[in-house]
């Protein structure tokens, strides 16, 4: 995971330093943080409409964790479940089945 975190807590805001080159991204300090992991799992179903066109229904849920997050004065950590139903029309193409052996 990537976050970047901005909160202002009773008007006072977090410092995470200025948006520079040599402040972009670090492990415990930065405007962008290497913080957390993700996991999930997708699954689905296909149906062939018409020889190469299907619909497919695909359900991706993931679940991510990220500690030690900059806040105004301390750190928070946050836990996020997500869930995402896809729904695509869509077609195959074998190139290979026209070429001559």
């Amino acid at each position: 995971m990537l976050p970047h975190t901005s909160d202002t807590i009773l008007g006072y805001d977090n410092n995470v330093g200025s948006k520079t080159l040599s402040n972009a991204i670090g492990l415990t300090n930065g405007w962008w943080q290497v913080n957390g992991w993700t996991t999930g799992v997708e699954f689905g179903f296909r149906f062939m409409l018409y020889k190469s066109v299907y619909l497919e229904l695909t359900d991706k849920v993931a679940y991510a964790y990220l500690g030690d997050l900059p806040a105004y004065q301390g750190t928070l950590q946050q836990s996020l479940l997500m869930n995402e139903i896809i729904l695509s029309l869509g077609f195959t193409y074998d190139g290979a089945s026209g070429a001559s052996k």
